[in-house]
């Protein structure tokens, strides 16, 4: 599958997270040239890179409960996909994009992302939230702290346009690495600036403008 052949099938989809989300990884591995997840197993050592890692959870009062991480890979990252929808889109998905409820819910995503990877012995450096076939956004800690912060910087890398590279560059130091180079010229979204206050989704990152591209890692 090319970049083109990629963003032609995944720039159209909307409002179907649970029909669409392994499909979209699984094409995104292919564009990359890298290895896809692997089958899981009943062995927790062996399950280092799958779809639906189970983590324990800890609740007050010594409660626990068992959460799916949507695709693990150790030492690497930590994904939650969600997926919105367009304005005038008869499905709404997670919510219509870009308004206050879809920041709000991918937020909410990195907070759910943030606690499995607090759950973890040894959490990634990095957590990555995608709305399916619409934008990446990546937080990174390097120091195991888990205390994430936007990468490489709220201003230029949250909500990476999938038209705008599809965030292959930071995908890749995310623990996707592998030989590519991209050089597309494509229709992106305009930027944009997460509508401030309250129902804004912290940190203000801003969406890329389109672009000419090239990304080599």
């Amino acid at each position: 599958m090319t970049p083109s052949e990629f963003l032609e099938k995944w720039s159209g989809s909307a409002a179907a997270e649970r029909s669409n989300a392994q499909s979209f990884v699984l094409d995104l591995c292919q564009v990359l040239n890298v290895d896809p997840p692997h089958a899981a197993t009943s062995d927790a050592d062996r399950d280092a890179y799958v779809f639906e890692k189970p983590v324990t959870v800890p609740h007050e009062g010594r409660q626990q409960s068992i959460g799916f991480v949507d695709l693990f890979k150790r030492g690497h990252f930590i994904l939650e996909a969600k997926q919105g929808s367009e304005e005038g889109s008869s499905r709404l998905g997670t919510a219509k994009r870009d308004t206050p409820a879809w920041h709000i819910a991918m937020q909410d995503a990195f907070g759910q992302a943030l606690k499995y990877a607090r759950a973890m012995d040894a959490p990634p450096p990095f957590l990555i939230v995608t709305d399916v076939g619409y934008c990446f956004d990546l937080y990174a800690s390097f120091d195991r702290s888990a205390s994430y912060r936007a990468f490489p910087d709220a201003a230029s890398s949250g909500n990476a346009d999938l038209g705008s590279g599809f965030g292959s560059r930071n995908i890749g130091r995310a623990g996707l690495p592998g030989p590519l180079h991209i050089r597309q010229e494509l229709h992106g979204r305009n930027a944009g600036v997460p509508p401030a206050g309250p129902a804004a989704s912290p940190p203000p990152n801003e969406r890329l403008a389109p672009t000419s591209v090239t990304s080599e890692f």
